[in-house]
């Protein structure tokens, strides 16, 4: 599929899962194999991975299920609709969807039956992204006292149909699978020069603590401290971008990535760092920085992961949360 991709205004092409708040961004659409194959990580997790069978769509039917369980006696079938809809819409076709699929439960009974040698069923779940109309419940009621009627030889007295979305499944396993389906990339826009002169002048000690901490990495002052300090001040003011179009669009991306950053800051505060050099301890505090934000949102692309970095580092440089020997002393 497509990367996410951020940026300037929106997430693009997403919407936001009510109930989820575990998730990677809680922000997830899916077309219909996506989230079939997405299911099946789940009820693998939910299940065991030896439990949970696959039904092949392309022979002769799906015969109203795509998973089946035979130890828990359960039988899944995924639908995801095209996003976004009103609540409303959502049901109805969510309805439709459970009538449709019951309808070829109910007809392949025999089939289904040989499935199962012998175990009776005991739930049919309709799996969905969101889950969002108690009136989906209220059918799959019906649908419930419908079937028990029937007295099919695959089901259980206790049959029940139901309906589940992404909050009844384990947060943890749903954000880690959530991590492995998509990358999330952010539109990387160029600082203006007036950005950068805006920041300077209106922050003057800012700038006066980058050049001083850039004399002692450069052996000269002039052109080459401006530069390097030019250079600085526009991955600050671009990670900051990249920032705010989190904050925008997956305030629990920012959320996220805001903490990886204090654990750090907190760190070199308390710890400090044992290189020596200048090379050595810009390198090091990067190298740290990336891995923690890596691993607090894995899907996050490289570009951005570096950008956040760079610009934190930067950051630090300017705020005197991170400096270089010889350091100044202390009255």
């Amino acid at each position: 599929m497509e990367p996410i991709v951020l940026g300037p205004t929106r997430l693009l092409a997403l919407v936001e899962y009510e109930g989820v708040s575990q998730m990677i961004g809680t922000l997830q659409i899916f077309s219909g194999d996506e989230w079939e194959d997405f299911c099946l990580w789940l009820l693998q997790d939910r299940h065991g991975p030896l439990n949970v069978h696959k039904v092949p769509a392309k022979d002769k039917g799906d015969q109203g299920l795509d998973y089946y369980c035979i130890t828990d006696r359960v039988v899944y079938q995924s639908y995801a609709v095209d996003e976004p809809i009103s609540v409303a819409v959502r049901a109805e076709k969510q309805k439709a969807k459970m009538t449709v699929d019951l309808g070829k439960f109910v007809h392949h009974a025999s089939d289904i039956a040989l499935l199962f040698s012998g175990s009776l069923i005991q739930h049919w779940v309709l799996l969905v992204p969101l889950h969002d109309s108690k009136s989906v419940n209220q059918h799959a009621g019906k649908k419930t006292a419908e079937l028990r009627g029937m007295n099919l030889l695959h089901i259980d007295p206790s049959f029940e149909v139901g309906v589940q979305d992404l909050a009844n499944f384990n947060p943890a396993a749903v954000e880690a699978r959530t991590a492995d389906r998509e990358t999330i990339r952010i539109t990387l826009e160029s600082v203006q020069e007036q950005d950068i002169t805006a920041l300077t002048q209106s922050q003057p000690e800012l700038l006066n603590n980058l050049q001083r901490k850039l004399l002692k990495r450069i052996a000269t002052g002039g052109a080459p401290i401006d530069s390097a300090a030019q250079t600085l001040i526009e991955q600050l003011l671009q990670r900051d971008n990249v920032l705010d179009k989190l904050r925008g669009a997956a305030p629990e991306l920012h959320d996220k990535i805001q903490s990886a950053i204090s654990r750090r800051l907190r760190h070199l505060s308390t710890i400090g760092t044992t290189a020596t050099t200048v090379p050595a301890i810009m390198g090091g505090q990067f190298d740290d920085l990336r891995q923690e934000i890596a691993a607090a949102i894995p899907n996050l692309d490289k570009e951005a992961v570096d950008t956040i970095a760079y610009g934190t580092i930067a950051s630090w440089l300017m705020i005197c949360h991170l400096d270089f020997p010889p350091y100044d002393a202390v009255a």
